[in-house]
């Protein structure tokens, strides 16, 4: 007979004077880290991508890596080190896997008897379906053809807050269906669609109260939203609702070259958003909230370029006498070549494109108003309809300009924002006075850009995630961190650059055959219009399940629609821009999949918010759980980081309440659970929770 798990904790020293304790008295914790045992390095991120953008802590032992080592499981009888168990792998099977030779038996056994001590349970992830998970395979071999995956029973997972029965393709998934055979042993959660159902998922409880949850599929989350999906399964059972961290959909469309004109792709024509589109959009973002789960606030963010409205203006003012512009004209220069996006530019070097006559900003709110659009958001109602952010005066490319013409690019743009309202005390919450989108986002490797943009106050710039030089950089530990700028690869310390992401919605197109059109000449684009907002929807979703915050990047002419034909998007027929097309899409899939609120930070509060995390992370902060004498429950948890004296508030989730919030902020959000934002002080936070959390 197997030996029970108090003769395994008595055992565990190989005999030392531990075994005459008494493990009924004594206090009893886990370290909540995550283990995930990988057998090969490019498997690792299918077990941790989606753990990384919760911020829960896990440790990767490499099985692949000779001499890589078995893991202390525990450092007494009643002190755990690890929460939680994952096993992850990247291989294909056929009649079995060989899982049993990576692990000997002994090794096996020691998780085993881990997790019946201290009630850890554990994670299969991409397992062949066999007698001892309680089901039998369906077929030999895997299947390579797209069935739809579903969750079928989620009531052992409630703090996932996922939508039951709202089936995901599997497309370049090999899966491995099975049928249980012991109903026992293994509870369906997950399931295979099709002509035949199977099961895609099971629980397992066995009869020494260990738990384990295994899949038949593997968990490919660099390019399955399916895959991000189903990771807040397997995190939220193996958890049971109590981890480090927090889940947070942060969305925002970041809109640039608003104000100035955009020439259209092929046609060649020029665009100028209009009033009525920005009416249209105000009733459309009412519209679209209402649709999104409890605690959703949705808001389109707008880069402005100020000259672009000096222009408009000017062109109304010929005809007046006296004038009311001065000086008559924006500011012009001859047209730029578009340079190599990672140039860097030699300090000092470049020639100044502004004409010398520019010295000093001076054009009156009188001469802005004759522009349409100032009119426009100079209705209070309309200008706090949307955020706001620079993106600089005129758009200058920054890849070569000058340090003199990029402070008139910011302070000029700055003193627009002034003089038409954006920072008076009852617009300001809705601006960012230290953002920037660079034009073309260039300039980041231009230290004189950065530069002028510093000594100006902006700190918060976005960056281009298709850009693997500028994001993919060595001091940036995780693709949920911004990077700073430095001397040797941009020229200038100290600028935040957070990533944003792009889209197939292309800057010079302003109706649906217009940006199919350039989608299939420059990307490779197959079918219509819906099947290209179909890829949008699997690409961007796959981004927002991984919990990614960095912004969608669009331009103004997306936002054409006043003057449009209806098209159908999701089953209904009226007028959408192209900028509404997307967003529908992307959101009814995550509404079709989760409750999670779905919140926009306006630039400055979503580049805090990746810097504050960037800072939580450097923190190593860690959670303890707490059982109580018979390890038959959670009653607590212990909040403390390597580095105690951390200036970040650590987010700690709970599915219930809590006994006392000493030290922390509550936050919930909608249907969201629990979050405390503990601030630490030097000292370790305990707390209580006010509903024991059961583990057997």
């Amino acid at each position: 007979m197997a030996p029970s798990w108090k003769s395994f904790l008595r055992l565990w020293s190989l005999g030392s004077i531990l075994s005459t304790l008494n493990i009924a008295d004594a206090a009893v914790t886990v370290n909540s880290t995550i283990l995930i045992l990988s057998r090969e390095p490019n498997a690792t991120d299918s077990g941790t991508c989606v753990l990384r953008g919760y911020g829960i802590p896990f440790q990767v032992v490499n099985l692949a890596l000779q001499g890589g080592g078995f893991p202390q499981l525990n450092s007494t009888p009643d002190t755990g080190n690890y929460g939680g168990i994952v096993t992850v792998n990247a291989r294909g099977y056929k009649g079995g896997d060989d899982w049993k030779k990576v692990l000997n038996e002994k090794q096996w056994d020691a998780l085993y008897k881990y997790q019946e001590a201290f009630g850890v349970r554990m994670v299969r992830l991409n397992s062949w379906p066999s007698s001892d998970f309680g089901v039998s395979a369906v077929g030999d071999s895997g299947v390579t053809a797209d069935q739809p995956i579903a969750i079928i029973d989620a009531s052992r997972f409630p703090t996932a807050n996922l939508v039951v029965n709202a089936q995901m393709s599997t497309v370049d998934l090999t899966k491995y269906p099975a049928k249980i055979i012991n109903t026992t042993l293994a509870t369906e959660i997950a399931q295979f669609g099709g002509q035949q159902k199977s099961t895609a998922a099971v629980i397992n409880k066995f009869p020494s109260g260990r738990e384990q949850q295994v899949w038949f599929l593997p968990f490919a989350t660099a390019f399955s939203p399916t895959s991000n999906l189903l990771s807040h399964v397997w995190i939220h059972w193996m958890t049971r609702g109590v981890y480090l961290g927090f889940r947070r959909i942060y969305f925002n469309t970041q809109v640039d070259d608003v104000f100035v004109e955009t020439e259209l792709y092929q046609t060649n024509k020029a665009y100028r958003i209009t009033a009525a589109d920005f009416e249209e959009h105000v009733a459309w973002m009412k519209e679209i909230n209402g649709k999104m789960p409890a605690g959703s606030k949705y808001v389109i963010e707008l880069g402005h370029n100020g000259n672009g409205n000096i222009e408009a203006a000017v062109e109304k003012d010929y005809d007046n006498d006296p004038a009311k512009c001065d000086p008559q004209e924006g500011v012009e220069y001859p047209a730029q070549t578009d340079g190599p996006p990672e140039y860097t530019k030699p300090i000092g070097t470049g020639k100044d494109l502004w004409d010398k006559k520019f010295t000093k900003y001076q054009w009156t709110l009188a001469c802005s108003k004759l522009d349409a659009l100032e009119n426009y958001f100079a209705e209070k109602a309309n200008m706090k309809a949307y955020f706001h952010v620079s993106h600089t005066f005129t758009h200058e490319d920054e890849t070569n300009a000058t340090y003199a013409d990029v402070v008139k690019e910011i302070t000029w743009n700055q003193e627009w924002f002034k003089r038409i309202g954006f920072t008076d005390t009852e617009s300001a919450p809705n601006f960012s006075p230290n953002g920037l989108i660079p034009p073309g986002i260039t300039g980041l490797h231009n230290g004189d850009a950065i530069r002028a943009w510093l000594e100006n106050g902006i700190t918060y710039a976005v960056g281009d995630n298709s850009r693997p030089i500028l994001m993919n950089r060595a001091d940036r530990k995780s693709d949920f961190h911004p990077f700073i700028t430095n001397v040797a690869e941009n020229g200038y310390d100290g600028a935040y650059v957070i990533g944003r992401w792009g889209t197939s919605v292309y800057y010079n197109c302003d109706l649906p055959a217009c940006t199919n059109t350039e989608w299939k000449a420059i990307a490779a684009g197959t079918g219509d219009f819906n099947n290209q907002l179909e890829y949008e929807k699997t690409v961007n979703s796959r981004h927002l399940l991984a919990l990614r915050w960095d912004p969608f990047m669009f331009h103004q002419a997306n936002m054409r629609v006043s003057d449009t034909s209806e098209i159908t998007v999701n089953g209904v027929k009226k007028k959408y821009s192209l900028l509404m097309a997307w967003t529908e899409v992307v959101v009814q899939e995550l509404v079709r999949l989760t409750q999670w609120p779905i919140i926009t930070l306006k630039h400055d509060d979503i580049a805090k918010a990746i810097i504050n995390r960037k800072a939580r992370d450097e923190c190593s902060p860690n959670l303890t759980y707490q059982l109580s004498n018979d390890r038959k429950s959670i009653t607590g948890v212990t909040v403390n980081a390597a580095n105690s004296k951390c200036s970040m508030t650590i987010p700690v989730t709970f599915p219930g309440a809590v006994g006392s919030a000493d030290g922390a902020t509550k936050e919930q959000v909608g249907k969201d659970p629990l979050t405390l934002w503990v601030k630490l002080d030097g000292r370790a936070r305990s707390y209580s929770l006010s509903s024991p959390v059961k583990i057997r």
